[in-house]
């Protein structure tokens, strides 16, 4: 047993637990006055999991855990891992999904809560982009993310809004779509991206509470890949996080907010950071 819990400490490793700061989801600051601007850059490299690498000439984050192993050793392993990912976020960019222009759906629905382009001075800089995790399960399931900065160079504020697109999509489909699957993604990341327009007028009108009723929560668009090795693994239908806040439920989603570390692998918690909104169904755990 000894042996085992040792080698799962160096799996730990391997994967690479970020140290950098756990920030908590609290609501966008209130009292006063408040200006957003889009940005179509991607937020920083500390502010994205480590092993994640963007799609190049895209908004697109991608995310997969394959290529560690114990016998590579913590750093090798972490190496490998982010090796693999940016192979396939190369071999992602002439994929029909990634032409799906984020920046431009999202700076549309952030007119009618009044988001223009603007100076950075003094402003929320906020930045829409799309993570794609590639699971276990063998299908690649998205979410469409509004980073939001506050001004000031020290201890700014910060925020993550999350929209989970209600579709997976097989990994094997992903670099050829056909229009029409293209034509449904692009209708998903619009409606996610209206979503996340109305999250963060809420957040900001004060409507969206900092706290709600604490559960368990697991799914795997927050955690779709095994953990473990030597053949012994925990699966991603099996894991969940605790002490999340439950902010609302209903009509057939779920609204949580969720402390984290966004530079974080995403094995252990790189996607949990913010206020996520996704389908009650696609949720295995939520327990109090």
């Amino acid at each position: 047993m000894k042996n085992v819990i040792a080698a799962l400490l160096v799996w730990a490793a391997c994967a690479g637990i970020a140290s950098a700061k756990t920030y908590d989801s609290i609501p966008f600051p209130q009292g006063q006055e408040s200006r957003i601007v889009p940005d179509a850059s991607l937020p920083d490299k500390k502010s994205l999991p480590q092993q994640s690498a963007p799609i190049p000439g895209t908004s697109f984050v991608v995310i997969q855990s394959r290529g560690g192993s114990l016998l590579l050793g913590p750093l090798m392993g972490s190496a490998n891992i982010k090796a693999k990912t940016k192979e396939l976020a190369d071999q992602s960019k002439g994929s029909g999904y990634v032409g799906t222009d984020i920046g431009a759906i999202a700076t549309q629905s952030l007119t009618r809560i009044g988001v223009a382009a603007g100076t950075a001075d003094g402003a929320y800089v906020l930045r829409p982009f799309s993570f794609a995790q590639q699971c276990e399960d063998g299908k690649m399931r998205f979410a469409v993310v509004y980073d939001v900065t506050g001004p000031g160079p020290k201890n700014p504020w910060r925020g993550r809004y999350s929209y989970h697109l209600p579709t997976p999509i097989p990994a094997e489909q992903f670099n050829a779509p056909s229009p029409e699957q293209v034509q449904q993604f692009v209708a998903e990341v619009t409606a996610g991206a209206d979503a996340l327009t109305s999250l963060i007028e809420r957040d900001m009108k004060g409507a969206l509470p900092a706290t709600g009723k604490k559960v368990k929560f697991g799914s795997l668009d927050l955690q779709g890949n095994k953990m473990g090795g030597l053949g012994i693994y925990t699966m991603p239908e099996t894991m969940a996080y605790e002490n999340v806040q439950l902010i609302e439920e209903k009509d057939g989603y779920v609204i949580v907010r969720i402390n984290g570390n966004p530079n974080a692998t995403a094995l252990f918690g790189g996607l949990l950071f913010g206020v996520h909104r996704m389908r009650r169904d696609a949720v295995h755990t939520l327990t109090e």
